[in-house]
């Protein structure tokens, strides 16, 4: 499948989240509603891991570059965000080490678990 229909595939569930987001008024994230649906689309094989493949590979590869433009902004806006800038620094080192350990905690038991079962 060429890559802009893959992409007008992807891009179509992200509409279709943003059209529940508003038909359900609900406080949830259209893009996560739209994965959530890619998902369902995936389990029941309406749309086949090959039918996105390509694209979805080169979105996940190149994701950092879609990250600048919103990276750039809170660089624009510094004095807004100066006074919680220090709070903000410690609350993301804190959570990158919790993450890393859980990370840590979960890898070693799934291989302890995954040994006892050979």
């Amino acid at each position: 499948m060429d890559i802009l229909t893959q992409l007008a595939i992807i891009f179509l569930f992200g509409l279709g989240g943003k059209a529940l987001e508003y038909a359900l008024g609900a406080g949830f994230p259209a893009s996560v509603i739209g994965l959530i649906l890619m998902l369902i689309a995936l389990r029941v094989k309406v749309v086949k891991t090959e039918h996105i493949d390509r694209t979805a590979d080169f979105l996940s590869a190149n994701m950092g570059f879609f990250f600048l433009p919103s990276a750039v902004a809170v660089m624009g806006e510094y004095s807004t965000v100066a006074p919680v800038l220090v709070p903000v620094v410690v609350i993301m080192v804190v959570t990158l080490l919790v993450t890393f350990a859980v990370t840590y905690a979960v890898a070693a038991l799934t291989q302890k678990l995954m040994k006892g079962r050979n």
